[in-house]
């Protein structure tokens, strides 16, 4: 089955069959209810309510919702919110960054966390506050114009091609708003992706 059709199968079809007028669609009118998915890619079993067996490539796991406009999110993702912005609060403390940047940082961190969401990466808390550390540097290194010393591009093929992968996402959603980066700022972020993935791996 596509995507769509398995869309269409909880959404659309139950609202028509329930004749629920305001639910199963996006339009203008009506409700805003949603459920927001992470589509995963692995190896799936499943099975349907009579036994029938079937092995899969993709799932389709339940991130939040999002209920008359209000994002309803589980405690365990109340927590990892939570966790990021007492991991940014910290940092931007530490670093006595002025409230307009952090406004500008926290906006930044938002979009880099929805993308690694997207890819199902998840930071342990030591490793999460490395991360944020590192991003507000780099950060505020794209501002200043600050450099760090000059990597070499095969660093990249010691690192794992979905950290790169992943990590190029993030990175070019940021230099659309902060202007290019060199490849070193790359390598330094990707080496980051690469250990939580590789710690993910070994639990």
């Amino acid at each position: 089955y596509s995507l769509g059709w398995c869309v269409d199968a909880v959404t659309s079809r139950p609202a028509e069959y329930l004749k629920l007028k305001d639910l199963g669609s996006i339009a203008c009118g009506s409700l805003a209810d949603f459920t927001i998915f992470r589509l995963d890619e692995g190896v799936y079993q499943y099975e349907d309510s009579v036994g029938n067996k079937l092995t899969g490539s993709q799932s389709l796991n339940v991130r939040y919702a999002v209920i008359g406009g209000t994002i309803e999110m589980d405690r365990e993702q109340q927590d990892q919110a939570a966790a990021r912005q007492r991991a940014l609060s910290r940092v931007t403390a530490e670093m006595e960054v002025s409230e307009t940047d952090c406004a500008g940082y926290a906006a930044a961190m938002a979009e880099v966390f929805a993308i690694l969401d997207c890819h199902g990466v998840e930071f342990p808390e030591d490793n999460l506050l490395a991360f944020v550390n590192h991003m507000v540097t780099l950060l505020q290194r794209l501002h200043t114009g600050e450099k760090v010393p000059e990597m070499g591009a095969e660093i990249l093929d010691q690192l794992s091609s979905k950290a790169v992968e992943v990590t190029g996402k993030f990175i070019t959603r940021l230099e659309e708003t902060y202007g290019s980066m060199d490849i070193s700022e790359k390598i330094l972020a990707a080496s980051h992706i690469h250990t939580v993935m590789e710690i993910m791996e070994a639990v």
